[in-house]
């Protein structure tokens, strides 16, 4: 995942598909140092970034599906504002 929150109105947010299927969905986004930087646990599609500075985070999504099944996804995203 990469986004580039810069305010030009494209791909300014940190968008997970198909989040109209989960029932439950919580988002933690941690730093290199492992540190969290952001935390939603009704994510909605709507971290711009925030204040972290351009570079590599790791998320974790944790959701429930409308079939009412736990899972988790993890990944890296790239914060490109320039």
């Amino acid at each position: 995942h990469v986004f580039t929150p810069n305010g030009y109105g494209i791909n300014d947010k940190f968008v997970i598909d198909g989040l109209e299927n989960c029932i439950q969905r919580q988002l933690v986004v941690r730093n290199r140092a492992g540190q969290m930087v952001y935390r939603n646990n009704s994510y909605e599609n709507t971290w711009d970034g925030g204040d972290c500075p351009d570079g590599v985070y790791n998320y974790q999504f944790n959701y429930k599906g409308i079939n009412g099944i736990e899972q988790t996804m993890s990944g890296i995203v790239y914060i490109i504002r320039r």
